[in-house]
């Protein structure tokens, strides 16, 4: 599943029988669908967010 931000309302039909409706905001969709919305401009990639830094580690292997 992939993150994608819907700029414009949109309707996806997967395996080209169940149709669902998309609004604005964020939503989890399969990579498929993320292609063609991409695509044709009604979203746009869901902004990176939780990345979390590794501890730095001294020359004795404990962290900082």
């Amino acid at each position: 599943m992939i993150k994608i931000r819907v700029m414009k309302p949109f309707s996806f039909a997967y395996q080209g029988i169940r149709l669902v409706h998309y609004a604005p905001g964020l939503h989890e969709v399969s990579a498929r669908c993320a292609e063609v919305a991409l695509a044709e401009g009604w979203a746009k990639p869901a902004p990176k967010t939780g990345k979390t830094k590794k501890p730095k580690k001294t020359k004795k292997g404990k962290t900082a």
